[in-house]
């Protein structure tokens, strides 16, 4: 058999590789077998490094689909990939398990995607802007008020996102009952939709029923159809929660390029998602990160000291000023994207170029067909754009720094739409729990004599599967005084 070799490119093999998706997902790495999960996160530039060019080739031998495909750490290549004009799409047909509730502008792609974009962007307002932070006040509030302490881990962002995206007040310590014909509550339904999406996405329909997982889903379509249903019915023009302005924005549509029902919760339900997995696995590094790094944090801590009023609550104007807020979030995005790879694949042939470890031009000829694989990790890790790029530094941030080698919102036509969504979001969360409280790791006497790198690598381990996800990892809040 004559294998398939890019001569003028260094290139892996492996017998699987990302073609068999299954493999690719569920295998550790395994040399010249299989790719592995999180091996990605874990490699980082290092293969890159290794190759000594920033597009990394490797062929499938065995493979249902691709043969040859290129993972990307060249922030000026994913700019030719991602560019307006551009032969290259995204194979939403990967994301078809994302449709659970209907079509949606993640698993979707061409015009569809473009109708989509149309309707949601509108969507996310500045009132909508406004409600996330009002509502992630008060929620914190209401942690550090009445709950902290009660329990030992605390889901925030769960709560902040269903009143933000669904214009359904939440609290800590809500006792409400099941609506009329529901057999369980609003809240739980979501907390358990919201945790449980991958297993849903695997098990067969009777291992869900069984383990009261579809039971959680059909709720959740129940309440987001009487929602559409109410907030169709009546004027959502004063209302800023992402719902309603959906809705608003779909009335000015005529018939046939408006969302029916089924479109509205399956974009409805990939943002809760997106923000769930993403935006709260964030949250958990950012913590992680400021334990790990205390000086950071005494810096972070003064300066928001010296914005917040004598309230100490932030007020919605003061978002601009927390600078150091949202650098220390996009450090942690940076040292750890919760999304590795966004996949892209040729349509025509065409032709790339990169430069080699001598800084010389490299063509990369693409036959039509052809998978990418945008690397975010890689490209965070690029000491070319990053300096000493393990070590957190949010001060990166503060000055300038190169936006094309930071990709953790997706790049190009397809940048994250929820992106300030979830910096208001955080930069509450952040600004409010840090002025109060001093975030330090929990001492274990069996960890005793490890160095601070092994410290950091147990504290900072991860899993790969939908997004990369936070291990368990005991952190101490202690009130300032």
């Amino acid at each position: 058999m004559c294998l398939p070799s890019p001569s003028y490119y260094p290139t892996n093999y492996y017998l699987l590789g990302y073609g068999n998706k299954a493999a690719h997902t569920l295998l550790p790495p395994i040399k010249w077998l299989v790719h592995g999960s999180n091996i990605d996160f874990l490699h980082k530039y290092a293969e890159f490094e290794r190759l000594g060019v920033d597009v990394d080739a490797t062929i499938s031998v065995l493979s249902p689909w691709v043969e040859l495909a290129y993972k990307v750490a060249d922030p000026d290549t994913i700019k030719q990939i991602t560019g307006p004009r551009s032969p290259f799409r995204k194979p939403s047909e990967l994301y078809g398990a994302l449709s659970v509730f209907g079509p949606n502008i993640i698993a979707s792609d061409g015009e569809l995607w473009k109708k989509y974009k149309k309707i949601i962007a509108p969507a996310f307002t500045e009132g909508n802007n406004r409600l996330v932070w009002d509502t992630t006040v008060r929620v914190m509030l209401d942690l550090f008020e009445d709950v902290w302490g009660d329990q030992k881990t605390v889901v925030m962002a769960l709560l902040i996102l269903s009143t933000g995206i669904f214009g359904m007040e939440t609290s800590w310590r809500d006792r409400t009952v099941p609506g009329l014909g529901h057999k369980i509550t609003f809240q739980e339904s979501l907390r358990l939709v919201a945790t449980n999406t991958k297993s849903y996405i695997i098990l067969p329909k009777w291992a869900a029923e069984l383990s009261g997982i579809q039971l959680a889903f059909t709720e959740m379509e129940m309440y987001m159809r009487e929602l559409i249903q109410e907030r169709s019915s009546t004027s959502s023009a004063n209302r800023h929660d992402l719902l309603s302005s959906l809705i608003e924005a779909n009335k000015l549509e005529d018939l046939d390029s408006a969302l029916n029902d089924r479109e509205l919760l399956g974009n409805v339900f990939v943002m809760l998602f997106a923000g769930h997995e993403t935006g709260g696995h964030t949250m958990c590094f950012a913590l992680f990160l400021l334990a790990l790094y205390p000086d950071e944090q005494d810096a972070l801590y003064e300066h928001i000291k010296s914005i917040l009023p004598a309230s100490g609550v932030p007020e919605y104007s003061d978002l601009p000023r927390l600078k150091r807020c949202h650098a220390v979030y996009n450090e942690t995005l940076r040292m750890l994207p919760t999304v590795q790879a966004v996949p892209m694949v040729s349509t025509a042939d065409t032709t790339l170029t990169t430069r080699d470890r001598n800084g010389e031009t490299v063509a990369i000829p693409v036959p039509k067909g052809t998978a990418f694989s945008l690397m975010a990790s890689a490209t965070h890790y690029n000491p070319k754009y990053w300096k000493d790029p393990y070590t957190f530094n949010p001060e990166m941030f503060m000055g300038d720094w190169n936006r094309d080698a930071f990709i953790p919102f997706n790049t190009g036509s397809r940048v994250c739409l929820g992106r300030r969504f979830f910096e208001t979001e955080a930069t509450a969360i952040l600004a409010l729990l840090i002025a109060r409280y001093k975030v330090s790791i929990k001492e274990d006497p069996k960890f005793a004599n490890e160095t601070f790198e092994q410290k950091k690598a147990r504290i900072l381990k991860t899993t790969q599967l939908v997004s990369l996800t936070p291990a368990k990892a005991p952190l101490v809040f202690t009130r300032r005084d």
